[in-house]
């Protein structure tokens, strides 16, 4: 149910200290207007969540925990240096290329799809599910893109479940054990959904981000591309400025006041990390771009027990891309502007076109 369903009042935070602060409180629930089926088992009826706190059913959050983590993800690293190839010399071989349709969009896609174990399909297939999903979780989504929303996060579970016993790769080996061990098969297909969901379409942004960051900011690319050593803080710093999420919802579980606000039980409150990343009082010159920025406390991946599962797998492919693109930069150039999508919660571009010259741009 969206908060204008039910007619809730809505509230939002900006300040570093503040949406921090929140992030950490386990009065707040995660707001979820697509309930999955576990959330429908454990929702009030204003869509907040009961304890436990953390939403995802205990045995895949361990699964996915460990297979997720740096250790784990290191091991796709050549895979991922394999696409990445693959899609930028097409680029090269074209002398052109759009950066999110040719590169950032298929490449986590297509990871996602590797780790599952699931076929790999038209990506714009899924995209356009992806896209439906999105829409259904903006703040002010309307009850036509709610239904379309949920219909498409259905078309994904049924391709999943219907895919899920004839996977062979490790992760959904173990989630499909774990799953008839606790009697969660549907639970196990929507979060299967999810991650697919959330791991295709947040690195794509991010990703997206960085590189028409760089090639909108010359120099930029150019202290990057002169100093490869800076590509770990880059890419922390370029996740603070650039980071592929603007705001992410909470449901307050108990009266409470967080910062100026006093805020009644059953309020949607977004926690907009984008706003926070940029604060003043927390980052100083915040929109001064400084790859050696240190410390980097930036908020991109949120915090405490809701922190991004798949943290490091976004890392592990922004930094693969960054990696191969780097000696391509000095001559590479944006064909027109990049474009910006319309949501409310993402920092999404739809579109960066680049062209390759063969001599280098002065």
């Amino acid at each position: 149910m969206t908060a204008a369903e039910q007619g809730a009042k809505i509230a939002h935070l900006h300040r570093y200290a503040d949406v921090r602060a929140a992030l950490l409180d386990e009065r707040l629930a995660i707001y979820k207007p697509l309930a999955g089926p576990m959330d429908e088992a454990h929702s009030e009826p204003d869509g907040s969540q009961r304890a436990p706190r953390s939403h995802r059913p205990a045995p895949l959050l361990h699964i996915l925990t460990e297979h997720l983590s740096g250790t784990s993800v290191a091991e796709i690293a050549a895979r991922a240096r394999e696409i990445a190839s693959g899609l930028i010399e097409r680029g090269l071989g074209r002398g052109e290329m759009d950066l999110v349709a040719d590169l950032a969009c298929p490449l986590p896609l297509m990871i996602m799809q590797d780790l599952l174990g699931l076929p790999q399909i038209e990506i714009e297939k899924l995209h356009s599910l992806f896209a439906a999903i999105t829409a259904g979780q903006e703040m002010e989504a309307s009850d036509h893109s709610l239904h379309l929303a949920r219909l498409a996060q259905f078309s994904i579970m049924r391709w999943i479940a219907k895919h899920m016993d004839a996977s062979q790769s490790p992760l959904m080996t173990a989630v499909r054990r774990a799953a008839k061990e606790s009697s969660m098969e549907q639970a196990a297909s929507y979060w299967c959904t999810m991650l697919l969901y959330a791991g295709s379409t947040t690195t794509r942004d991010f990703i997206a981000n960085c590189l028409a960051r760089l090639l909108e900011h010359s120099e930029e690319a150019a202290l990057l591309h002169d100093n490869p050593a800076l590509l770990e803080s880059a890419l922390e710093e370029l996740l603070r400025i650039e980071g592929p999420v603007r705001a992410i919802g909470r449901v307050v579980g108990e009266d409470l006041s967080i910062g100026d606000l006093q805020l009644r039980r059953g309020t949607i409150l977004y926690l907009h990390l984008d706003k926070a990343n940029r604060d003043p009082a927390r980052f100083p010159d915040p929109e001064r771009v400084d790859f050696s920025r240190r410390p980097n406390p930036h908020l991109a991946f949120g915090l405490g027990v809701t922190r991004c599962l798949g943290l490091h797998l976004a890392k592990l492919e922004a930094r693969t891309v960054l990696t191969a693109l780097l000696p391509h930069l000095p001559r590479m150039k944006l064909a027109a502007a990049s474009q910006w999508g319309s949501s409310t919660i993402l920092r999404e571009r739809t579109c960066v076109p680049v062209r390759f010259f063969k001599a280098l741009v002065c």
